[in-house]
């Protein structure tokens, strides 16, 4: 069963993906919940701000910002779909077996991310943009491995 797409879907997708630490909700079952109520419009005002915020960070020129942000939206889209196929609910505690079924797909669009944002960013652009990718992934697998961080 595929899985709507929701922010916490998208938030979840982000981290794992390492797209930023900036897209990450706090781990908190209230923030959760407020953010899966969010409508379509809401959803698309989030993911901009939060996107703002990253570009901000990594000081993206404005044609920079309109090469990154479909790069990031299909890494969404496509880890949102192998979190889905595994079971994986974000907000909820993963099993070993489903993080360790996801990992080399999830590798593999962290890896083309990469090198399509290499094209793209200054060498020092992408030297933080790994800094936020690992923010952003320790983050949500303390949370996925149901910890808090």
């Amino acid at each position: 069963m595929r899985k709507q797409l929701t922010a916490k879907n998208l938030i979840a997708a982000l981290a794992l993906t390492g797209a930023t630490s900036l897209f990450a909700a706090p781990a908190i079952a209230a923030e959760e919940a407020a953010v899966a109520a969010l409508t379509a419009e809401e959803r698309a005002a989030e993911f901009e701000a939060r996107f703002d915020e990253m570009a901000e960070r990594l000081e993206l020129t404005d044609e920079q910002r309109a090469q990154v942000e479909p790069i990031i939206r299909e890494s969404i889209e496509k880890s949102q779909a192998v979190m889905a196929e595994a079971g994986i609910v974000p907000g909820e505690k993963a099993t070993r077996g489903q993080l360790l079924s996801i990992r080399g797909e999830m590798s593999a669009i962290r890896k083309s991310t990469t090198q399509q944002l290499a094209e793209i960013l200054t060498d020092e652009q992408m030297e933080e943009f790994k800094v936020i990718r690992e923010e952003n992934r320790a983050e949500m697998m303390a949370r996925l491995q149901g910890r808090a961080s």
